[in-house]
Formats: C-alpha cells, structure tokens, sequence
C-alpha cells in the first residue's frame, strides 16, 4: 500500500490531500452461463449447469422453476463454486424452464436464465401418483398412466428431505401401483414414479412422502414455537413462536422456512378460514393476516401492548375468535377478553370481558357453539365459557376450583375436550352442559389437545408425553415420540398424521400415528 501526503501552502493557508492507491472492494457477481434461454434439454439425459464467479467464497445453491420463473424450488441445496454442476435431467415438461444460481453466504447474489429453455420428454410420464400407508412399516404407491408404449415404470426413493433420489424397483408393463415393505421406524420417505422404454425415460410424476414413527424437522429456530396450523386443503402450514418467529411449509409440512411476520412480539396461536386466510395472534395486541397462505401477513392490531391474545379459531362465513386478557392500566386488574372478526379477520370488536380471567384458547363448531378456557386468577382456578349464540352471550360452566386450562377442542356441537396443568382432561358429551374429568398416568400439564372425531384423539404436554384416545377419552394410552422437550401445540391431518411443535423450535411429524 502506498500513501502519498501532498501539502500545498497558499496565501490562504495550508491545503492537505491525502491519496490512497489501494484497490477499491470489488463487488461479488455470479453470472449463469448455461442453460441460460432457448436451450432443448430431454429429460433423461445428462446435462451440464455453467456458471462464473467472482469475489464470491462457499457454495453455491441451484434451483429450477418449471413455470415461466414465478416459482422456484431446489435443485441442489448447496454444491461447490467451481463453475459447473452436472445434473441428469427429471421434472415436468415445460417450455419455459429457468436455472436460478445463489450464492448460500450472500444470498442476493444471484442470477438466473435470461429466457426460458425447453425441458422435454420423448415418452409421456405417469400422473397423480398417491402414497397410502398399508401397515405401520409399508407403503403403497398407486399412479395414472398416460404413456402406450411404455416397458414399464421405474419407482425412485430417497430418505429425509436432503436424501438422494435412487431407483427402488421396476414395474412390469401397464403395472400401476407398487408396495414398498418392511421399513424403517423414525424416516421420512419420498417416492416418485416414471415410465421407460427404449427410446429413453419419461418425466416423473409429483413426489409423494410419508413418515414412518417420528421424524424431527429442520427450522433454522431454537426459539420455543407454540402454534401449529394448516389451511384447509393442508398444502400449507404455519408455526409460530417466541420473538415473532412465524415459519411456513409449502409442501404439506415436509420442509419449513421462515418468513417475516414484521413483529418481534410472542405469537401464540393460528388458524386458517381456507386455503388462503389465515390468522395469527400474540403478545401486546397483535394480530396479523394473511391471504396468500401465509407468504405475506399484514398487521391487524387490537388494543395496545395491555393486551395479550393467546388463541384464535374459525367459524364459517368468514368469521374468527381470539382469546386473551388485557390489563387495565389504572387498575392493573386482569381481564379475560374474547374478540370477533366477521370479515376474515380484516377488522375485530369486543364481544366478552370478565373480571380477574385469562383465556388461554378457543374452539368453535359451526357458527354459534363456542367454548373458551383459561384460569380465574384470583384463586388460580380453572375458566371454562361456552356459547351457544354466537358469542352474544357466554356462560361460565365450571364448578371446580381446579387449575388452569390450557387447550380445548370440540369436534361438534356435543363432544368437545379441555386439558390443563397437573394432567387434567375434562370431557363433554353434551355440549358443555356438564363435564367428566379423565385421567392420564401423568400429573404433568397438558398443553393442547386435538381430536379428529368424537372418538380419536391426542394430548400432549410437558417433557414430550403424548397419549391416545380411541373410545373418546375412556382409556388414554401413553405413545413414545423420542422426544423430552415441551410440546405446546398439536395439530392432525387425520387420526395418522400429527404435526407437534414445542421447546427449542421442535416440530416432529408422524404419518402413521407414532407406531
């Protein structure tokens, strides 16, 4: 380095110019080179991704985008920086393909094709393949044919999310399902399907996945997440947490990224009206929206930084419940507080307060039968309201001094559940009008609970217990997940498929009910 003093002495006075020659800090580029438009690549074949580079250290990510760049998915999650990536070619057919290249240390340096190119096949592939699971260590794959000349269909495995795909097995000619057997407990399976002749192979159909035990998701969090949601196709989910940490799968809960929820306030519950509305509420008053199944939320705040929401749930035509408590700034005396939206959680009104309560969560069946729960505090008791019009008028149906409720679930307008701390499950056969309490070989909390019909269901709690109903609470039985930490929220696709959150950014998932 060398530094050059320049003094110049003027009648004015004394003028400095200090001049550094060193070279200034280029700017790390990556430029993709090939396929980079109008290139024809058949599926089946060998290929070679280029690109160049400069001021750029690690490795690199590639993903594809089969629909004209609008979305993208990867390709390889990270692979050295050396200019090139062989890739056998497999996706959907399209006209349109673009190769997008990242840098994994400064992710904003990217770039991608300048126009499509062609990926295609010369024998059509297979659709619509669905993974059904026949026994708690096999599954069965079932797909569409749409090829006539076909010699038969290659079936392709990997396990875990970043496993390699790998060929499973060979069908016979016109064979359309095939049944994987004697697997693994604790794995994540993915399966798809294409057909051969010998002219080459086709594209693959979409991958379908199933878990067999217990299988611990990525989420790039160690914040405690206490919510877990799925709109109502379950294509997409959402779990939120400590910190404003709101995470996103769009793939039915089998990867997990964080978007940003424009808070740093706790989130404690979410729920979704469809496939696109969703609500999320949390500490200090917040409420945020989304309708685009959770890319983007948008704050709906009620009250001010008094007011905590801790649960939420949907009633048809567009309507949703939250629960929570405020505390009265002259007074500093909690109150239990209920709050509606009828437009899709755009806008919220006071619907019920009560005095020295805390409301914990919220279940709705239909339209009008509601129940909320929660502890008085001036004692440490239990809360348990329920509404039979609506919210309009709410009536309190404990008769117990136990402790707090933490979770509720009706499955309709008769049975419904509620657990709490010291192992308590209360049940309902009709309505809410009475309640029987249940017993679990635990005195641990019980944090949420969730039932996929009057008769099936789960709870889990504290240090990672769950149990399992079948006769609707009658007997709960003690089910092993592998896992010690806290789980908070619980929620079931059906009676098999569970996804937990809890401590430490948990989510575990199971297809076939834990066995």
């Amino acid at each position: 380095m060398k530094t050059y003093l320049l003094i110049v002495t003027l009648m004015l006075g004394i003028v400095s110019f200090h001049c550094d020659d060193s070279p200034l800090e280029e700017e790390p580029t990556l430029t993709l080179e090939s396929p980079n438009g109008g290139e024809r690549w058949q599926i089946g074949t060998m290929q070679t991704i280029r690109w160049s580079s400069a001021n750029i250290s690690g490795d690199v990510k590639i993903e594809i985008s089969f629909d004209d760049g609008v979305t993208f998915t990867k390709l390889f999650g990270g692979t050295p920086n050396d200019g090139e990536e062989r890739w056998y070619v497999t996706g959907s057919v399209s006209t349109q393909t673009f190769i997008r290249i990242s840098s994994l240390n400064e992710p904003s340096v990217r770039d991608e094709s300048d126009r499509g190119f062609e990926v295609f096949e010369i024998l059509p592939g297979p659709r619509t393949l669905v993974a059904t699971l026949l026994t708690s260590r096999s599954i069965g794959l079932q797909w569409q044919q749409q090829s006539t000349n076909e010699l038969g269909f290659i079936v392709e495995r990997k396990t875990g999310v970043d496993g390699v795909w790998g060929e499973l097995a060979r069908t016979e000619i016109d064979s359309l399902t095939f049944n994987d057997i004697n697997l693994v407990t604790n794995r994540h399976y993915f399966y798809r399907v294409r057909a051969y002749s010998n002219d080459g192979v086709s594209g693959e159909t979409n991958i379908v996945s199933k878990i067999i035990g217990w299988i611990q998701q990525a989420t790039g969090t160690d914040q405690p997440l206490y919510g877990i949601a799925y709109n109502t196709n379950h294509s997409r989910g959402i779990a939120v947490g400590q910190n404003g940490i709101l995470l996103r799968s769009t793939n039915g809960g089998d990867e997990w990224i964080q978007v940003a929820s424009n808070s740093a306030n706790a989130l404690y519950g979410v729920s979704f009206a469809n496939t696109t509305t969703g609500v999320v509420v949390g500490a200090r008053g917040t409420i945020l929206r989304t309708t685009d199944a959770g890319a983007t939320w948008s704050a709906q705040s009620f009250g001010g930084s008094n007011y905590h929401f801790k649960g939420v749930d949907f009633a048809p035509t567009n309507t949703f419940y939250a629960v929570g408590f405020y505390t009265s700034l002259t007074t500093n005396v909690r109150w239990g507080l209920i709050i509606r939206s009828v437009d899709g959680g755009l806008n919220w009104s006071r619907i019920f307060e009560e005095q020295r309560y805390d409301f914990e969560d919220v279940s709705f069946v239909g339209l009008n039968v509601g129940t909320a729960v929660g502890s008085y505090t001036l004692n440490g008791g239990e809360a348990l309201f329920s509404t039979t019009n609506g919210g309009q008028i709410w009536v309190n149906q404990s008769d117990t001094m136990n402790g707090k409720l933490l979770g509720v679930h009706f499955t309709d307008a008769n049975n419904g559940t509620a657990v709490g701390i010291q192992g308590t499950i209360k049940r309902t056969f009709n309505g809410g009008g009475t309640w029987t309490e249940q017993t679990i070989s635990s005195l641990k909390s019980v944090r949420a609970v969730a039932f996929t019909d009057a008769l099936r269901g789960v709870v889990v709690g504290d240090d990672g217990f769950l149990f399992r109903t079948t006769d609707a609470g009658v007997t709960w039985i003690s089910r092993p997940t592998n896992y010690s930490k806290h789980f908070e929220s619980i929620y079931l696709h059906d009676a098999n498929t569970q996804t937990i959150v809890g401590a430490d950014g948990l989510i575990i998932r199971t297809d076939n009910g834990g066995m």
